[in-house]
């Protein structure tokens, strides 16, 4: 027996896809999971991050959706009290997990600071932030912004997530810059913030095209229940004449061949 840190984020802001299912939302927990680990016992434990294990368990649910539950156990057979310790009451009378969870976002914060700082060299993961040895089969997912975004859902239930987050603006100002390379007409084209949005317009085909970049666990299409924002977008573009495709900028970062397909 072990002890084990279970997480489950059961609130999710309209828009958002949360479910177990996409690739997307999986980057985003395993994310959270390996953020929390290397914060928790760099910063609270004081031990090698590799002695917690993380993992994300699928559960499905009465309305057929499928949600993960982060968890973090003890490496040690029979355990070493870490996972305890960190559900545990601290010093201040607070729940510790909560403490921490605030510390990780907090821009005041060293290990915050450190990560957007170093953020402009690492468009997902690396060394320096989240990646090791034990964890190399979830390289490809693992997203330190997308870790930033579930800690703060963790704490605001309606957290407004989108690419307007400033721990995303160095990487959406990258992409906009690099999609343009990738567009022989680029010179032609312009992006455009429509209600917080990125949007870049071709006005020089028939029909004309606007390709919009969004957030990876963003919805963004027509069934999208966010009526004053993407909803707005949609129906403004659409009444201007453009054809709309949709940009991931998690695709935009790791998928460049299925970028050109979509700006052809």
């Amino acid at each position: 027996m072990t002890d084990l840190l279970l997480i489950e984020i059961k609130s999710v802001p309209d828009g958002i896809n949360l479910d177990y299912r996409s690739v997307y939302a999986r980057s985003a927990l395993y994310s959270f999971g390996y953020l929390l680990r290397k914060f928790a016992a760099i910063k609270e434990l004081d031990i090698s991050p590799d002695e917690l294990q993380v993992e994300v368990r699928p559960v499905r649910r009465d309305d057929n959706t499928v949600h993960g539950q982060i968890f973090l156990a003890d490496r040690l057979a029979n355990g070493a009290g870490y996972c305890r310790y960190l559900v545990d009451s601290s010093e201040n009378g607070g729940l510790r997990l909560k403490n921490l969870l605030e510390e990780i976002k907090s821009e005041n914060s060293e290990f915050y600071l450190d990560l957007v700082n170093h953020g402009h060299q690492c468009d997902s993961s690396c060394y320096k932030c989240m990646r090791d040895y034990l964890n190399m089969s979830y390289h490809p997912l693992l997203d330190w912004r997308l870790g930033i975004d579930l800690v703060n859902l963790c704490l605001e239930k309606d957290y407004p997530i989108s690419l307007e987050a400033s721990y995303w603006t160095p990487l959406v100002k990258s992409v906009k810059r690099n999609l343009l390379e990738l567009i022989d007409n680029g010179n032609n084209m312009e992006w455009e913030n429509r209600y917080g949005i990125p949007v870049l317009l071709d006005r020089t085909g028939d029909p004309k095209k606007a390709f919009i970049l969004h957030h990876p666990l963003g919805i963004y299409d027509e069934n999208d229940p966010r009526p004053d924002e993407v909803g707005r977008v949609f129906a403004e573009l659409k009444r201007e004449g453009f054809s709309l495709r949709r940009i991931n900028i998690f695709e935009a970062i790791r998928r460049v061949s299925k970028i050109v397909n979509i700006l052809q």
